[in-house]
């Protein structure tokens, strides 16, 4: 069951991160969705299926939330969808994404990231 301390907002430093590195910080280039789960899930310290199943989407929580966060940076002019399956950073999604820090060694767990903690350690809010 997904922790009630991880939320989508938790996952959206980790997905910008990781699309600006799947992109070579180019914005408007365009990657296959499901290649951001398992390095977001990484820089979590989590496996894909770490958190069960989303009942009413029939998918792993972790992929669900990574697909909210997603919605989100969209909705903040971060990201943008090319086609059907296929997400991409804008230029100001790249320029974010470069001042997300990196995670440090050793990754932290789930456990260990409650909501505080992901705000101090990963979370590059506005």
């Amino acid at each position: 069951m997904k922790p009630k301390s991880i939320t989508q907002k938790t996952l959206q430093p980790h997905l910008l991160a990781v699309m600006g590195s799947l992109v070579g910080q180019q914005p408007n280039q365009a990657i296959h969705f499901t290649h951001t789960y398992a390095p977001v899930c990484a820089r979590l310290g989590v496996t894909e299926d770490a958190w069960g199943e989303c009942v009413t989407h029939r998918k792993p929580w972790t992929h669900r939330l990574i697909d909210l966060a997603f919605r989100t940076l969209r909705d903040k002019g971060l990201g943008a969808y090319e086609k059907k399956g296929y997400w991409m950073l804008t230029p100001l999604g790249v320029e974010k994404s470069r001042d997300v820090p990196r995670v440090s060694t050793p990754v932290p767990t789930h456990e260990s990231v409650g909501v505080e903690a992901a705000r101090t350690l990963f979370l590059a809010e506005d």
